[in-house]
């Protein structure tokens, strides 16, 4: 399970799986808000047994597919059909040629026909008894009892799902709308089996961001030329579009909801005008034709186009534009909704009783096995604490960790960490500690935003370390200038906070690949030019007595912080040690870019004993040069860790 705070105490539920092994789940606890006189704790989460328990069983019956060949999606594709025009759960078996519906009703064969082949699915006639209390059943119960809470969801209510995931929903409405981008609540299912207790029926709740316009609506011609080109633009930030990557794509084709990715609009293109357009090995006279013998009658001949592509096709298909919407990513929503998603605990359980409150006394159906009224919490040989240890500072200053298990106490714990560093300074500085860093900023941010960056930056550490921290501002014209600027004119490789264009798609990588010799920090130039404008709009006349600073100046403050933290880490310096005995000596971090291709190793190693206490974190970055993908990605990352870990011992 995610981890919670229990009173203080850091606590993990844990559920198994048959054979016995840890299962770490995604779903959510949430706390008691009492504790019994007799127990530290309670620990509630978001599962609600299926009854009854570990003596469940299901009747199932076993259906065939007749085919020449029989692979898993064509296995799959037959579960859909089952669940979506009969109504059935069913899943796959250990037979090759055999499905488990969970009905005691004789299914009507059907068949399944596509470009170059069909299959035929028929009832066999035979059931089966499966029991939780075999390990080798539970596994396919929860899928079972999972397919058959989606069904019941898509039959009692008004959720919505993108066709590529048959698990998360999302309400009709935003719950909230603001700068033209809805905050959906979206809602994932799924059915876990818990050794020694049963089935547990999960609903766990996020958000998810749309625009509310069309990509037709961004990009329609009949506005001035201004207006065109501030909604483009508002069309890329929104969709944090980069070279090499494509928006993400809200499609209602009117028929289904799905995922595509935006690869241009076709400007004077209507779905009357755009012909010949063949879908699925059919062939329709324009666009129009398609969505009209679609029974998509509200598509209009003057309906402007957008071509998209689609996981599976290998060709970009044309759409209308009116019916897509942009998936908007989280770090360009407006502060409006930075935390509609942060959703506190009390809100998100009540969000998830009245959601089960929506399927009635028989949430998985009727004639299905009923769930126990309250959520399941575990019991406390499925609870492990983890508590905070005593953390170490510049002049032997020791921070002690909570022990009382209040919440204050560890708020308190936490904001000491900064309160301290400041004071007392790193607990371990490098005798030969870097003591000059360089700023590397786009032109389009300018050579006045560099200098404040690095005299916050460089102020901070030089407290921290007790040595005169300088830095060297320099902006760039492009970002291979740059690169070329700090290999070819700086003899002696050091450290390099650098600021890049959110167009420049590789860059996390490639900055440090092409600076293999240099410490490098990275930061969007877009993060930069927001914090900054946000430190000088609040540059107004305040009293010295006001309780804190304008909120501009504290985001600017605390972004400050956070990137002198990171460049700490970067200088061999460790800002707290831990005092504890740890159970483990190193934990190793491997972070795969989304082409697959450029990929980073990071190994913190921690070894204690009474003589010395020593922390180090080392980071490589590596490009995958076999573009043709003819080595194993298992296999490539087995040679990087192996040639890592010899040079780190």
């Amino acid at each position: 399970m995610r981890i919670a705070h229990d009173y203080g105490h850091r606590a993990i539920a844990e559920a198994f799986t048959p054979c016995g092994q840890t299962r770490v789940c995604q779903l959510c606890p949430f706390f008691k808000k009492f504790v019994p006189r007799n127990k530290r704790y309670m620990l509630e989460t978001n599962i609600y047994i299926v009854k009854p328990g570990i003596e469940l069983t299901l009747n199932v019956r076993c259906v065939e597919i007749i085919a020449s060949h029989i692979s898993p999606d064509l296995k799959e594709k037959s579960c859909s059909i089952l669940a979506n025009q009969i109504g059935v759960a069913a899943v796959l078996s250990n037979q090759q040629s055999v499905l488990l519906a969970l009905t005691d009703q004789q299914i009507t064969a059907f068949p399944i026909n596509e470009d170059n082949w069909s299959a035929k699915v028929k009832d066999s006639d035979r059931t089966l008894l499966l029991k939780f209390s075999n390990p080798k059943d539970r596994p396919l119960i929860a899928q079972l009892l999972e397919r058959q809470l989606i069904i019941n969801v898509q039959q009692k209510t008004n959720l919505w799902r993108l066709s590529n995931s048959r698990r998360i929903w999302y309400e009709a409405e935003p719950s909230i709308t603001v700068d033209d981008i809805g905050a959906y609540r979206r809602y994932e299912f799924s059915a876990i089996p818990i050794e020694n207790v049963g089935v547990g029926a999960v609903v766990d709740i996020s958000t998810a961001f749309f625009t509310v316009s069309t990509v037709a609506d961004f990009f329609r011609e009949n506005q001035s030329e201004l207006d065109l080109k501030r909604n483009q633009k508002r069309f890329e930030n929104f969709s944090l579009r980069q070279k090499g990557q494509k928006a993400t794509l809200w499609y209602d084709s009117g028929s289904i909801n799905c995922n595509c990715y935006f690869e241009q609009f076709l400007k004077g293109k209507t779905c009357s005008t755009v012909q010949d357009v063949r879908v699925n090995g059919r062939t329709y006279k324009s666009l129009l034709d398609y969505y009209h013998q679609k029974g998509v009658t509200s598509i209009q001949p003057e309906d402007p186009v957008a071509l998209v592509s689609f996981s599976g096709l290998d060709r970009p298909q044309p759409v209308a534009a009116n019916r897509l919407r942009l998936r908007v990513m989280n770090e360009v929503l407006p502060k409006e909704l930075k935390q509609v998603d942060k959703i506190e605990e009390e809100t998100r359980c009540r969000y998830i009783e009245e959601f089960w409150k929506l399927l009635g006394n028989k949430p998985l159906g009727d004639n299905m096995p009923e769930i126990n009224s309250n959520f399941w919490q575990p019991s406390e040989q499925k609870v492990k604490r983890i508590k905070c240890p005593n953390l170490l500072f510049g002049q032997n200053k020791m921070l002690i960790a909570p022990m009382n298990g209040k919440p204050q106490s560890h708020k308190d714990y936490y904001q000491q960490r900064i309160k301290l560093l400041n004071k007392f300074g790193c607990f371990k500085v490098p005798p030969t500690v870097l003591r000059n860093i360089y700023i590397e900023v786009p032109n389009s941010i300018g050579i006045e935003v560099a200098q404040k960056l690095g005299e916050d930056i460089t102020a901070l550490l030089s407290k921290w370390t007790g040595k005169p921290i300088k830095f060297t501002a320099q902006t760039y014209e492009s970002f291979d200038k740059a690169i070329a600027k700090l290999r070819n004119n700086i003899n002696n490789p050091s450290l390099v906070v650098f600021v890049f264009e959110n167009e420049e798609p590789a860059i996390y990588f490639n900055v440090s690949y092409e600076l293999s010799q240099w410490r490098v920090k990275r930061i969007t130039s877009e993060t930069l030019k927001d914090f900054y404008r946000q430190f000088k709009e609040a540059q107004v006349p305040f009293q010295l007595n006001d309780r804190q600073l304008p909120k501009g100046i504290r985001d600017w403050q605390s972004f400050i912080e956070k990137n002198a933290l990171d460049i700490l880490q970067l200088m061999d310096c460790i800002p707290w040690g831990i005092a504890n005995t740890q159970q483990y000596q190193a934990q190793l971090a491997i972070d795969v870019g989304w082409d697959k291709q450029n990929f980073a190793l990071s190994l913190l190693t921690n070894i204690f004993d009474k003589h010395d206490l020593s922390f180090q974190l080392n980071t490589v970055v590596e490009r995958k040069l076999d573009t043709k993908r003819k080595l194993s990605t298992k296999l490539f990352f087995a040679i990087k860790l192996s040639n890592y870990s010899k040079r780190n011992t």
